[in-house]
This record gives structure tokens, sequence and C-alpha cells, in this order.
């Protein structure tokens, strides 16, 4: 299987515990995209004339949203969703854990930004994945 990587390189930091007991607020998820102004182009068509899997043959992707993901969150990972199925390729969400039964059948698997909490939530980072992952 082939694993590909991605992350986002900032530090997303919210109230903790005693900031809330001062005064400090949760922040919604509209409030914090604001505050990254990261948009999909809306003018962008996935897909050419020839794709290379042209009878939606091609192989399985899993893209990972289950270790609160910021790029599955936002939907800012939308574009290469839909580029790799215009090109053939069976693509799907995995909104679990990484187990054997999960990534069965899995031919590529893309992680992004793959974060120990909700990025909403401000909790200390502690690592994305359980050590049995």
């Amino acid at each position: 299987m082939l694993v590909v990587l991605g992350f986002v390189p900032c530090l997303f930091t919210q109230a903790s515990e005693s900031d809330k007991s001062n005064g400090a607020v949760e922040r919604s998820l509209e409030w914090w995209v604001a505050q990254f102004p990261m948009s999909n182009d809306s003018n962008f068509l996935p897909g050419g004339p020839n794709p290379t899997y042209p009878d939606n043959d091609g192989p399985a992707v899993t893209i990972d949203g289950g270790h609160n993901n910021f790029h599955v969150i936002t939907n800012l990972i939308k574009p290469l969703f839909d580029t790799l199925s215009a090109d053939g390729y069976n693509v799907t969400y995995s909104m679990h854990a990484f187990t054997e039964e999960v990534l069965k059948g899995t031919d590529i698997l893309v992680v992004m930004s793959a974060m120990s909490s909700d990025f909403r939530q401000g909790e200390p980072y502690a690592g994305a994945f359980e050590q049995d992952e």
C-alpha cells in the first residue's frame, strides 16, 4: 500500500479549561476557517479528456478523515478527491482509526493534517495515532 502524508505547518490553539474559566470562548469551524483564509477554487474543473482509468477501475484510494484531519473537516481536500475520482480512482473517506479491516482493499492511503484532537477544541497535541495504528 502506498501511503501519502501531508501536514499543516502551523499550530492550532484554543482556550484551555483554565482559559475558559477566565472568559475565553469556544470558536466555530467558520471562525477558524476565517483565521486561515484558505478556500477551494470554485472554478476548478477536475479531470481531463483522457483519464488514467477510463472505466473507473483504478486503485482504491482511502483519504483519512478519522484523525481530526483539518483538510477533511474544512473540505479543503475536495479538489484532490474530485481529481482522483475524475481520473478513475475509487476514492473513499475513512472516518475511523486504522485497523486491518478499515484499510482492507486500500491501495493508496492519503493522510493529511492528522491531529490528536479537533483543532477547534484546543486540546494539547498528544499524537494523532494510537500505538496499534
